[in-house]
């Protein structure tokens, strides 16, 4: 993904984020990672291998439950949407050079779609 910075519009990105915490699906997935967190922190393990698996889910899960986890789903939606809409405005192809002295076409058909 580019580091390039994307203006994001803050007023949509509150309702998106409102939005996400408002469905059912944030609740189902809170409900989730938390029943998961207590599974794995109750197993009792003795092998290091598993043992740092363990950590390593766990430590995913607690970011899913951490606030920002909206904010985040909301933010890279729109980065998703902006990067979309850049994509689809762009020529795919240059368009063929004409000498300077030649009007462009009046008729819409005339002209390449790109």
């Amino acid at each position: 993904m580019d580091t390039d910075v994307i203006p994001v519009d803050t007023e949509e990105w509150t309702q998106m984020t409102a939005a996400f915490q408002a469905t059912s699906y944030h609740e189902h997935l809170k409900d989730y990672a938390e029943k998961r967190i207590a599974y794995l922190l109750d197993k009792e393990l003795t092998d290091t291998n598993e043992i740092l698996k363990c950590r390593g889910q766990l430590e995913e899960l607690q970011h899913l439950l951490r606030p920002a986890f909206c904010s985040t789903l909301a933010l890279l939606g729109l980065r998703a949407r902006a990067e979309r809409d850049r994509q689809n405005t762009e020529p795919r192809e240059p368009l063929p050079s004409q000498p300077w002295w030649v009007d462009p076409p009046d008729i819409a058909s005339e002209r390449p779609v790109p």
